[in-house]
């Protein structure tokens, strides 16, 4: 197809997606919309313009010049380094902070920041970055069909109208720009006096992979995967560095050390299990088209799923250790109980990564898609982790009452001096490590019986 008809058939997807999220949206807040159709046509316009925005946003920044996207990284990274401090100063600011944080109301210390966030809003930035959103949110919140809300409809439609057509322009530039910039390269390497020039030699990764044990088969494919990941060594340190400042939050309002192990460690399990997976995806869902070469490779499946699994795993628990690492230094928390949250976490990442991919091997998509496919299934998907974290909680509860009696049975029918925090965190990685190895062979199961002709 086209350059033209594949940029089209794009905003087309994103159109339809738009379209059942605004429907379902509209239904759900049918209570709180006081005109539903002005909510509809709102949320509609809304997530239609956000969808050409990121298309604009990614277009450029695949267009762009290396130097002209770390510059333009820098810069957005300082702003947002700002505005995070200027957040944070105002939230440590209250006076009554340490209250709230010992409230047994964990979320009033949410709202804290929360609140000290919107309040940036009434400055003169937020106001102008702010003020395309206010045209949808007007729509939404219209009480009848009127002037004003005709006004701003026309002034949403043209600004996706605005937005569809710089999708476009910009592409068509781009596209130009790209190819005339590697012919340049190219040709400056053919002139060049040594014929070594002619293959690309250049890398973004910071430093070498040092060489890994084969492991049966494994390890090839744990360091390839780990390769590709230092590719994106920047990228990965960005996006992990705001998980990693929020799991530390506890450190800051909590005093007793084993308070805030407990709270860093809550917050890293949520952010391991919600976002690593999506921000790590390098496995199974980044070869979907290798999927042929990694089933005829003379590996058995079992050492296929461990060294598709390792690199992302590898990543979690040196995301995990850094913090882990930050409370150890900042507050006095005895070094075992640092060992045992690592040993939990371990078996706890190889769970999250094998249902992952699990669930991907069973209904296969590509990397980046789009339309109305990919909302349905990461609807379903987010539904089902969150059926699954309900029912873990439950079972942890569950466990909390049988471990009380167990430790009351052990200590007084053999005379042992089991403590009741051992034998609860020692249950808990005993049952994390089972639905780890269920989950592993499960995995396993899926990738063998993965057929190229029907799920690629």
């Amino acid at each position: 197809l086209p350059r033209r008809e594949l940029i089209a058939y794009r905003i087309a997807a994103i159109t339809n997606a738009g379209l059942l999220k605004s429907l379902f949206f509209s239904v759900l807040m049918i209570p709180d919309l006081a005109f539903w159709p002005a909510g509809f046509l709102g949320a509609f316009l809304a997530l239609v313009a956000i969808d050409l925005f990121r298309m604009v946003v990614e277009i450029t920044a695949w267009g762009m010049s290396d130097a002209a996207f770390f510059r333009t990284r820098t810069v957005c990274l300082g702003l947002l380094a700002t505005w995070t401090g200027y957040v944070a100063l105002l939230g440590f600011s209250d006076p009554d902070l340490l209250e709230k944080a010992r409230s047994p109301a964990a979320f009033e210390l949410a709202q804290e920041f929360l609140a000290a966030a919107a309040s940036t809003s009434d400055s003169i930035a937020g106001t102008v970055m702010l003020a395309p959103f206010r045209i949808f949110t007007a729509i939404m919140l219209a009480h009848s069909l009127g002037l004003p809300v005709i006004v701003y409809s026309c002034l949403a439609m043209a600004m996706v109208w605005t937005l569809g057509k710089l999708v476009g322009k910009l592409d068509s530039y781009f596209q130009q720009e790209v190819v005339l910039r590697e012919q340049a390269a190219y040709s400056l390497r053919l002139n060049s006096s040594s014929p070594a020039t002619l293959v690309e030699v250049e890398s973004q990764v910071p430093f070498e992979m040092p060489k890994i044990p084969f492991a049966f088969g494994g390890g090839g494919l744990a360091w390839r995967q780990m390769k590709a990941a230092l590719g994106y060594f920047y990228s990965l340190v960005i996006s992990l560095t705001v998980p990693a400042v929020l799991a530390c939050l506890p450190i800051a309002v909590h005093r007793h050390p084993n308070d805030v192990l407990l709270n860093v460690l809550g917050a890293l399990v949520f952010y391991s299990f919600v976002l690593l997976p999506t921000a790590l995806k390098f496995d199974f869902r980044r070869d979907l088209d290798r999927m042929g070469v990694l089933k005829t490779l003379p590996i058995r499946p079992i050492m296929v799923v461990a060294g598709q699994l390792a690199t992302p795993v590898l990543l979690s628990i040196v995301y995990q250790m850094v913090v882990l690492l930050v409370v150890y230094l900042t507050t006095p928390v005895h070094p075992k109980l640092i060992v045992a949250c690592i040993v939990l976490l371990f078996p706890l990442n190889v769970l999250i990564f094998a249902v992952d991919n699990l669930l991907f091997l069973l209904y296969p998509y590509r990397v980046n898609q789009e339309g109305l496919t990919v909302f349905l299934r990461t609807t379903l998907t987010f539904t089902a982790k969150g059926l699954m974290f309900g029912v873990a909680l439950a079972l942890i509860v569950g466990w909390t009452y049988a471990a009380v009696r167990i430790t009351k049975f052990l200590n007084e029918a053999w005379a042992a001096h089991l403590s009741l925090h051992f034998v609860f965190a020692l249950g808990i990685w005993c049952f994390v490590v089972v639905c780890a190895g269920f989950a592993l062979t499960a995995l396993r199961k899926a990738f063998v019986g993965f057929d190229l002709a029907n799920d690629v």
